[in-house]
Protein backbone atom coordinates (compact mmCIF):
# COMPACT_ATOMS: atom_id res chain seq x y z
CA UNK A 1 0.00 0.00 0.00
CA UNK A 2 1.18 3.52 -0.71
CA UNK A 3 2.14 6.30 1.84
CA UNK A 4 0.34 9.32 1.90
CA UNK A 5 3.29 10.86 0.62
CA UNK A 6 3.69 8.84 -2.39
CA UNK A 7 -0.06 8.88 -3.00
CA UNK A 8 0.12 12.29 -2.95
CA UNK A 9 3.73 12.41 -5.43
CA UNK A 10 1.77 9.51 -7.73
CA UNK A 11 -1.17 12.28 -8.16
CA UNK A 12 1.10 15.43 -9.18
CA UNK A 13 3.28 13.37 -11.16
CA UNK A 14 -0.33 12.16 -13.07
CA UNK A 15 -1.33 16.00 -13.13
CA UNK A 16 2.02 17.12 -14.49
CA UNK A 17 1.67 14.13 -17.73
CA UNK A 18 -1.92 14.05 -18.25
CA UNK A 19 -2.66 17.95 -17.98
CA UNK A 20 -2.95 20.14 -20.92
CA UNK A 21 0.71 21.41 -21.37
CA UNK A 22 2.12 17.98 -19.52
CA UNK A 23 5.43 16.96 -19.08
CA UNK A 24 7.66 14.56 -17.68
CA UNK A 25 11.28 14.05 -17.47
CA UNK A 26 12.58 10.44 -18.03
CA UNK A 27 13.20 9.79 -14.89
CA UNK A 28 9.61 11.39 -13.45
CA UNK A 29 8.13 9.31 -16.04
CA UNK A 30 9.73 6.06 -14.50
CA UNK A 31 8.52 7.09 -11.18
CA UNK A 32 5.25 7.32 -11.83
CA UNK A 33 5.41 3.68 -13.65
CA UNK A 34 6.85 2.67 -10.47
CA UNK A 35 4.06 4.15 -8.30
CA UNK A 36 1.47 2.59 -9.93
CA UNK A 37 2.46 -0.62 -10.06
CA UNK A 38 2.93 -0.29 -6.59
CA UNK A 39 -0.97 0.39 -6.01
CA UNK A 40 -1.77 -2.13 -8.49
CA UNK A 41 -0.15 -4.40 -6.37
CA UNK A 42 -1.36 -3.47 -3.16
CA UNK A 43 -5.07 -3.44 -4.91
CA UNK A 44 -4.66 -6.93 -5.63
CA UNK A 45 -3.31 -8.16 -2.48
CA UNK A 46 -5.93 -6.50 -0.67
CA UNK A 47 -8.87 -7.94 -2.50
CA UNK A 48 -10.61 -11.16 -0.57
CA UNK A 49 -10.69 -14.52 -2.88
CA UNK A 50 -14.82 -14.65 -3.40
CA UNK A 51 -16.21 -18.52 -3.01
CA UNK A 52 -18.99 -19.31 -5.20
CA UNK A 53 -22.42 -19.37 -3.33
CA UNK A 54 -23.10 -22.80 -2.11
CA UNK A 55 -26.36 -24.29 -4.07
CA UNK A 56 -28.83 -26.24 -2.23
CA UNK A 57 -28.68 -30.01 -2.02
CA UNK A 58 -29.61 -31.81 -5.47
CA UNK A 59 -30.21 -27.96 -7.18
CA UNK A 60 -28.39 -26.69 -9.79
CA UNK A 61 -26.26 -23.62 -8.51
CA UNK A 62 -27.34 -21.41 -11.00
CA UNK A 63 -30.12 -19.70 -8.62
CA UNK A 64 -28.22 -16.87 -7.04
CA UNK A 65 -25.60 -14.47 -8.45
CA UNK A 66 -22.31 -14.13 -7.10
CA UNK A 67 -22.09 -11.04 -4.76
CA UNK A 68 -20.11 -8.07 -6.55
CA UNK A 69 -16.38 -8.54 -5.92
CA UNK A 70 -14.96 -5.30 -4.02
CA UNK A 71 -11.31 -4.23 -4.74
CA UNK A 72 -9.49 -2.42 -2.44
CA UNK A 73 -8.53 1.10 -3.54
CA UNK A 74 -4.94 2.40 -1.57
CA UNK A 75 -6.20 5.68 -2.11
CA UNK A 76 -10.11 5.73 -1.59
CA UNK A 77 -11.04 2.66 0.35
CA UNK A 78 -13.15 -0.65 -1.22
CA UNK A 79 -15.39 -0.44 -3.98
CA UNK A 80 -17.31 -2.41 -5.96
CA UNK A 81 -16.44 -2.97 -9.17
CA UNK A 82 -19.56 -2.92 -11.54
CA UNK A 83 -19.71 -5.40 -14.10
CA UNK A 84 -21.06 -5.01 -17.59
CA UNK A 85 -23.93 -6.41 -18.57
CA UNK A 86 -24.77 -7.97 -22.19
CA UNK A 87 -27.22 -6.61 -24.52
CA UNK A 88 -28.37 -10.35 -24.73
CA UNK A 89 -27.98 -11.47 -21.43
CA UNK A 90 -31.29 -13.57 -19.83
CA UNK A 91 -32.96 -12.04 -16.73
CA UNK A 92 -31.91 -13.49 -13.45
CA UNK A 93 -34.89 -16.16 -12.82
CA UNK A 94 -37.14 -16.01 -9.97
CA UNK A 95 -36.22 -18.39 -6.98
CA UNK A 96 -38.29 -20.06 -4.67
CA UNK A 97 -38.29 -20.73 -0.94
CA UNK A 98 -35.35 -23.25 -0.33
CA UNK A 99 -33.13 -21.81 -3.78
CA UNK A 100 -34.68 -24.01 -6.71
CA UNK A 101 -35.92 -21.67 -9.69
CA UNK A 102 -39.35 -20.59 -10.52
CA UNK A 103 -41.08 -23.17 -12.91
CA UNK A 104 -40.44 -21.76 -15.99
CA UNK A 105 -38.15 -19.10 -15.25
CA UNK A 106 -34.50 -18.90 -17.29
CA UNK A 107 -31.48 -20.28 -15.71
CA UNK A 108 -29.40 -16.98 -14.24
CA UNK A 109 -26.03 -16.25 -15.68
CA UNK A 110 -23.26 -16.94 -14.77
CA UNK A 111 -20.18 -13.74 -14.75
CA UNK A 112 -17.39 -15.24 -15.43
CA UNK A 113 -13.97 -14.17 -13.46
CA UNK A 114 -13.06 -12.88 -17.07
CA UNK A 115 -15.73 -10.07 -17.15
CA UNK A 116 -14.14 -8.80 -13.51
CA UNK A 117 -10.30 -9.03 -15.25
CA UNK A 118 -11.62 -6.86 -17.93
CA UNK A 119 -13.34 -4.16 -15.51
CA UNK A 120 -9.96 -3.93 -13.99
CA UNK A 121 -8.16 -3.52 -17.23
CA UNK A 122 -10.48 -0.94 -18.25
CA UNK A 123 -10.07 1.18 -15.02
CA UNK A 124 -5.81 1.00 -15.70
CA UNK A 125 -6.13 1.43 -19.02
CA UNK A 126 -5.92 5.48 -18.69
CA UNK A 127 -2.49 5.02 -16.88
CA UNK A 128 -1.52 2.37 -19.52
CA UNK A 129 -2.14 5.03 -22.80
CA UNK A 130 -0.74 8.17 -20.83
CA UNK A 131 2.89 6.53 -20.05
CA UNK A 132 2.36 5.15 -23.55
CA UNK A 133 1.82 8.50 -25.28
CA UNK A 134 5.00 10.02 -22.22
CA UNK A 135 7.41 7.43 -24.13
CA UNK A 136 5.98 8.27 -27.47
CA UNK A 137 6.67 11.59 -27.00
CA UNK A 138 10.18 11.35 -25.34
CA UNK A 139 10.92 9.16 -28.70
CA UNK A 140 9.90 11.91 -30.83
CA UNK A 141 12.12 14.66 -29.24
CA UNK A 142 15.26 12.28 -29.42
CA UNK A 143 14.08 11.47 -33.04
CA UNK A 144 13.91 15.33 -33.93
CA UNK A 145 16.16 16.57 -31.89
CA UNK A 146 18.61 13.69 -30.15
CA UNK A 147 19.23 13.37 -26.67
CA UNK A 148 20.38 17.37 -26.31
CA UNK A 149 17.98 19.99 -27.37
CA UNK A 150 20.20 22.98 -27.26
CA UNK A 151 19.63 23.45 -31.15
CA UNK A 152 15.71 24.23 -30.42
CA UNK A 153 16.53 26.39 -27.26
CA UNK A 154 18.85 28.37 -29.59
CA UNK A 155 16.46 28.60 -32.43
CA UNK A 156 13.80 29.81 -29.68
CA UNK A 157 16.40 32.40 -27.78
CA UNK A 158 17.84 33.90 -31.03
CA UNK A 159 14.93 34.13 -33.39
CA UNK A 160 15.40 38.06 -33.75
CA UNK A 161 19.42 37.67 -34.16
CA UNK A 162 18.81 35.27 -36.97
CA UNK A 163 16.05 37.36 -38.74
CA UNK A 164 18.77 39.87 -39.16
CA UNK A 165 21.12 37.69 -40.13
CA UNK A 166 18.64 36.55 -43.00
CA UNK A 167 17.81 39.83 -43.38
CA UNK A 168 21.42 41.05 -44.70
CA UNK A 169 20.75 38.88 -47.98
CA UNK A 170 24.69 37.74 -47.33
CA UNK A 171 23.78 33.93 -46.61
CA UNK A 172 21.75 31.38 -49.04
CA UNK A 173 18.06 31.66 -47.90
CA UNK A 174 17.13 28.59 -44.45
CA UNK A 175 20.44 28.45 -44.42
CA UNK A 176 21.33 30.20 -41.17
CA UNK A 177 21.82 27.90 -38.06
CA UNK A 178 22.54 29.00 -34.53
CA UNK A 179 24.99 25.42 -33.40
CA UNK A 180 26.61 26.57 -29.96
CA UNK A 181 26.72 29.38 -27.38
CA UNK A 182 29.76 29.99 -24.94
CA UNK A 183 30.60 33.07 -23.13
CA UNK A 184 27.96 34.64 -23.95
CA UNK A 185 28.72 34.70 -27.77
CA UNK A 186 26.64 32.58 -30.44
CA UNK A 187 28.10 30.69 -33.17
CA UNK A 188 25.86 30.08 -36.33
CA UNK A 189 26.41 28.38 -39.69
CA UNK A 190 25.40 29.10 -42.96
CA UNK A 191 26.00 28.93 -46.66
CA UNK A 192 26.38 31.30 -49.45
CA UNK A 193 26.56 31.07 -53.21
CA UNK A 194 23.76 28.61 -53.31
CA UNK A 195 26.00 26.32 -50.96
CA UNK A 196 28.79 26.58 -52.90
CA UNK A 197 30.59 28.36 -49.30
CA UNK A 198 30.46 27.27 -46.03
CA UNK A 199 30.27 30.21 -43.44
CA UNK A 200 30.93 30.23 -39.24
CA UNK A 201 29.37 33.95 -38.01
CA UNK A 202 29.91 34.75 -34.04
CA UNK A 203 27.50 37.04 -32.68
CA UNK A 204 27.08 39.13 -29.03
CA UNK A 205 25.15 41.50 -27.45
CA UNK A 206 27.18 44.38 -29.69
CA UNK A 207 29.28 42.84 -32.07
CA UNK A 208 29.07 40.17 -34.93
CA UNK A 209 31.95 38.92 -37.23
CA UNK A 210 31.72 36.24 -39.80
CA UNK A 211 34.28 34.30 -42.20
CA UNK A 212 33.46 32.37 -45.58
CA UNK A 213 35.43 29.65 -47.67
CA UNK A 214 35.11 26.79 -50.52
CA UNK A 215 35.76 23.98 -47.73
CA UNK A 216 35.94 21.72 -50.56
CA UNK A 217 39.17 23.63 -52.13
CA UNK A 218 42.09 24.03 -49.57
CA UNK A 219 43.78 26.68 -51.87
CA UNK A 220 40.66 28.90 -50.37
CA UNK A 221 41.20 27.95 -46.52
CA UNK A 222 38.67 27.20 -43.88
CA UNK A 223 36.18 29.29 -42.94
CA UNK A 224 36.59 31.01 -39.44
CA UNK A 225 35.23 34.21 -37.48
CA UNK A 226 36.83 36.05 -33.93
CA UNK A 227 35.32 38.42 -31.98
CA UNK A 228 36.34 39.72 -28.03
CA UNK A 229 34.23 37.86 -25.13
CA UNK A 230 31.50 40.63 -23.69
CA UNK A 231 31.83 42.04 -20.57
CA UNK A 232 30.11 40.33 -18.29
CA UNK A 233 31.88 36.61 -18.58
CA UNK A 234 34.55 35.75 -16.74
CA UNK A 235 36.87 35.17 -19.81
CA UNK A 236 35.22 38.83 -21.04
CA UNK A 237 37.82 40.51 -23.06
CA UNK A 238 39.73 37.10 -24.23
CA UNK A 239 39.74 36.26 -27.90
CA UNK A 240 36.88 34.08 -29.15
CA UNK A 241 37.24 32.25 -32.82
CA UNK A 242 35.02 29.54 -34.72
CA UNK A 243 36.24 27.72 -37.37
CA UNK A 244 34.61 25.04 -39.87
CA UNK A 245 36.42 21.99 -39.99
CA UNK A 246 35.61 18.05 -41.37
CA UNK A 247 35.48 15.23 -39.43
CA UNK A 248 37.25 11.91 -40.73
CA UNK A 249 33.77 11.16 -41.66
CA UNK A 250 33.34 14.12 -43.78
CA UNK A 251 30.80 16.15 -41.74
CA UNK A 252 31.15 19.81 -41.33
CA UNK A 253 31.29 20.52 -37.92
CA UNK A 254 32.43 23.94 -36.02
CA UNK A 255 34.88 24.15 -33.42
CA UNK A 256 36.13 27.14 -31.14
CA UNK A 257 39.08 28.45 -29.31
CA UNK A 258 39.73 30.93 -26.83
CA UNK A 259 42.37 32.69 -25.90
CA UNK A 260 43.90 35.48 -23.63
CA UNK A 261 45.58 37.54 -25.97
CA UNK A 262 46.37 40.25 -22.91
CA UNK A 263 48.70 37.96 -21.10
CA UNK A 264 50.64 37.76 -24.35
CA UNK A 265 53.22 41.19 -24.10
CA UNK A 266 51.72 41.95 -27.69
CA UNK A 267 53.29 45.22 -27.44
CA UNK A 268 57.11 44.08 -27.35
CA UNK A 269 56.84 43.67 -31.05
CA UNK A 270 56.48 47.40 -31.79
CA UNK A 271 58.37 50.46 -31.40
CA UNK A 272 57.63 53.18 -29.32
CA UNK A 273 56.27 55.73 -32.39
CA UNK A 274 54.47 52.66 -33.48
CA UNK A 275 52.78 51.88 -29.88
CA UNK A 276 51.82 55.87 -30.19
CA UNK A 277 50.48 55.56 -33.47
CA UNK A 278 48.34 52.25 -32.29
CA UNK A 279 47.44 54.55 -29.42
CA UNK A 280 45.50 56.74 -31.66
CA UNK A 281 44.04 54.25 -34.00
CA UNK A 282 42.64 53.01 -30.57
CA UNK A 283 41.11 55.99 -29.53
CA UNK A 284 39.49 56.14 -33.31
CA UNK A 285 37.68 53.12 -32.28
CA UNK A 286 40.24 49.99 -33.34
CA UNK A 287 41.02 47.00 -31.37
CA UNK A 288 45.24 47.41 -30.85
CA UNK A 289 45.10 43.63 -30.99
CA UNK A 290 43.28 43.28 -34.47
CA UNK A 291 45.76 45.82 -36.32
CA UNK A 292 48.43 44.84 -38.37
CA UNK A 293 51.36 46.56 -40.20
CA UNK A 294 51.13 46.35 -43.70
CA UNK A 295 54.04 48.64 -44.54
CA UNK A 296 55.70 52.04 -44.12
CA UNK A 297 55.91 55.67 -46.00
CA UNK A 298 59.09 56.79 -44.24
CA UNK A 299 58.39 56.06 -40.93
CA UNK A 300 54.97 56.42 -41.03
CA UNK A 301 53.32 52.73 -40.33
CA UNK A 302 50.47 51.82 -42.64
CA UNK A 303 48.05 49.24 -41.17
CA UNK A 304 45.39 46.78 -42.40
CA UNK A 305 43.25 44.17 -40.10
CA UNK A 306 39.95 41.95 -40.82
CA UNK A 307 36.78 42.40 -39.65
CA UNK A 308 33.17 42.16 -40.26
CA UNK A 309 33.56 44.43 -43.17
CA UNK A 310 36.63 42.59 -44.90
CA UNK A 311 39.94 43.85 -45.25
CA UNK A 312 40.32 47.11 -44.39
CA UNK A 313 43.31 49.24 -45.37
CA UNK A 314 44.28 52.07 -42.66
CA UNK A 315 46.45 55.23 -42.86
CA UNK A 316 47.01 58.17 -40.84
CA UNK A 317 47.05 61.80 -42.71
CA UNK A 318 47.27 65.03 -42.37
CA UNK A 319 43.53 65.36 -41.14
CA UNK A 320 43.28 62.02 -39.57
CA UNK A 321 42.47 58.31 -39.57
CA UNK A 322 41.40 57.24 -42.84
CA UNK A 323 40.22 53.71 -43.85
CA UNK A 324 39.29 51.83 -47.50
CA UNK A 325 37.58 48.76 -46.47
CA UNK A 326 36.13 45.51 -49.03
CA UNK A 327 34.01 42.86 -48.26
CA UNK A 328 35.68 40.15 -50.55
CA UNK A 329 38.76 40.84 -51.72
CA UNK A 330 39.67 38.53 -54.83
CA UNK A 331 42.87 37.76 -55.86
CA UNK A 332 45.38 40.17 -57.10
CA UNK A 333 42.39 42.50 -55.35
CA UNK A 334 42.73 46.24 -54.61
CA UNK A 335 42.00 48.57 -52.17
CA UNK A 336 43.60 52.25 -52.47
CA UNK A 337 43.89 55.34 -49.66
CA UNK A 338 43.95 58.98 -50.89
CA UNK A 339 46.24 61.20 -48.02
CA UNK A 340 47.63 64.25 -47.62
CA UNK A 341 50.80 63.35 -45.98
CA UNK A 342 53.08 66.14 -45.10
CA UNK A 343 51.36 68.12 -47.57
CA UNK A 344 51.93 65.83 -50.05
CA UNK A 345 48.79 63.91 -52.10
CA UNK A 346 49.84 60.01 -51.16
CA UNK A 347 48.63 57.48 -52.51
CA UNK A 348 48.37 54.00 -50.47
CA UNK A 349 47.33 50.54 -52.42
CA UNK A 350 46.93 47.56 -51.05
CA UNK A 351 47.65 44.18 -53.25
CA UNK A 352 46.15 41.82 -52.01
CA UNK A 353 47.13 37.26 -53.83
CA UNK A 354 46.34 34.27 -52.89
CA UNK A 355 50.67 33.45 -52.91
CA UNK A 356 51.89 36.27 -51.41
CA UNK A 357 49.31 37.88 -49.04
CA UNK A 358 48.92 41.66 -48.84
CA UNK A 359 51.07 44.40 -50.06
CA UNK A 360 51.77 47.87 -49.82
CA UNK A 361 52.31 50.27 -52.71
CA UNK A 362 53.09 54.01 -51.37
CA UNK A 363 52.48 56.53 -54.54
CA UNK A 364 53.88 60.02 -54.11
CA UNK A 365 51.75 62.35 -56.55
CA UNK A 366 53.50 65.59 -57.62
CA UNK A 367 51.38 68.75 -56.51
CA UNK A 368 49.51 71.53 -58.94
CA UNK A 369 46.81 70.83 -61.16
CA UNK A 370 48.54 68.67 -63.73
CA UNK A 371 48.65 65.96 -60.83
CA UNK A 372 47.46 62.41 -61.88
CA UNK A 373 46.96 59.09 -60.57
CA UNK A 374 47.05 57.59 -64.29
CA UNK A 375 49.75 56.95 -66.10
CA UNK A 376 51.45 59.07 -68.69
CA UNK A 377 50.09 57.99 -72.65
CA UNK A 378 53.28 57.42 -75.16
CA UNK A 379 52.86 58.69 -78.75
CA UNK A 380 53.69 55.64 -80.57
CA UNK A 381 54.91 57.98 -83.43
CA UNK A 382 56.26 61.04 -82.26
CA UNK A 383 57.67 59.31 -78.78
CA UNK A 384 56.29 62.03 -77.18
CA UNK A 385 54.38 61.24 -73.55
CA UNK A 386 51.09 62.58 -72.98
CA UNK A 387 49.60 63.38 -69.24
Amino acid sequence: MLSPDEIAERRALQAKAYGRDGKLSLEEGARLRELERQRRAAASAAAPAIPPAAAPAGAPNRGTRPPAERIADPDRGSHPVTEPEASDAAPLAPVEPGGAPAPGGAPAPVVASGAREASRIRRLWPFIAGAAALVVGVAAGWALWGFNSEAFQLASAYSETQAELESTGEYDPGTVVAVAEQHGIVVWMAQRDEGEQQCVIVTAAKAENSGCATMDDPSSGAASATISVPEGDELAGQTFSAFLVRTAAGELVPTVQVWDQRAVDWESQYSESELEAISRLEAAGYAPTELNILGYDGDRPVWYLWNAQGLCLIAESDSGVLEGCAGEVESDGELTVEADIDGILTQYRLTYGEMRGPQLTVMKLPSGPESSLDAPEINDTTGESTP
